[in-house]
């Protein structure tokens, strides 16, 4: 059995996005939906979720409290957020490969922007955690099904960090814990989050947590990666602008050919 969990906060329309993408394989799953929602409408109620009410502390709080509610001993655990969704056909080909040994599966997944176009896959490659804390990119939940054992064993996300605790997590597990990965889209991760809209809180968490997993020297690597992450999405945010001041039909080419090429990717 796989326990999916939902957190939804004063978002219907992408709960509704999400259930229609669980509905043909309602009867597979335990759906979780953690909200504080009295209203949820019957497209959702129909699929027989069990509702735990959040205590809106926070996203890694209401994660844990979906961990908590699952009665079974064993089984699977999966986040999809509100607005999130699976690639049904992709998601049970990734149950099968999950029988294998393993504490937790990566898979990948296909990032949409706030336009509602694909712009990338997430890497799926054996990031390991030890490159995470240096500043490598991570893995997304989206793409990340958990043995619950994992959670029994190893204890919950901690509710220190608000934004990044997932990383904490992983750094915290890293020694006893089997990662394996996959090449395999299993959602549609619609950007929009914390992680993507706090960016400098999430630097200053990325910081905390690496400081306090990491050797010295590593913290100091670590505080140079930061400064260099927010100074690249600044001066990135001033060349587009000042880009498409000067060069409006260009960029609009440049944009066009991408999105050309990327669609022959998928294809």
């Amino acid at each position: 059995m796989i326990h999916i969990v939902t957190c939804e906060l004063n978002d219907l329309t992408g709960l509704l996005r999400t259930a229609d993408s669980l509905s043909d394989i309602s009867n597979q799953i335990n759906w979780i939906i953690v909200t504080n929602r009295n209203d949820l409408p019957d497209s959702i109620l129909g699929l027989s979720p069990t509702i735990v009410r959040d205590q809106k502390n926070g996203i890694y709080a209401a994660m844990n409290l979906g961990i908590m509610s699952i009665e079974e001993a064993s089984g699977k655990v999966f986040f999809l957020n509100a607005g999130d969704e699976i690639i049904v056909e992709n998601f049970l080909l990734a149950l099968e490969l999950t029988q294998e040994e393993g504490d937790i599966y990566i898979f990948k997944t296909l990032v949409i922007n706030i336009e509602g176009e694909a712009i990338r896959f997430s890497s799926a490659g054996s990031t390991d955690i030890h490159r995470m804390l240096l500043g490598a990119r991570g893995f997304l939940q989206q793409s990340t099904i958990y043995e619950k054992s994992v959670f029994d064993e190893q204890g919950l996300f901690s509710e220190k960090y608000r934004i990044a605790s997932d990383l904490e997590f992983y750094a915290r597990i890293q020694k006893e814990t089997r990662f394996k990965y996959y090449s395999l889209p299993i959602t549609k991760y619609y950007l929009g989050g914390a992680s993507s809209v706090h960016r400098i809180s999430t630097a200053f968490e990325l910081f905390a947590i690496r400081r306090e997993y990491s050797t010295e020297k590593n913290v100091i690597i670590a505080w140079i990666h930061n400064f260099a992450y927010l100074v690249r999405n600044l001066t990135r945010a001033i060349a587009v602008m000042l880009f498409l001041r000067i060069y409006p039909k260009l960029f609009i080419k440049i944009q066009s050919w991408t999105d050309q090429k990327f669609q022959e990717g998928v294809e």
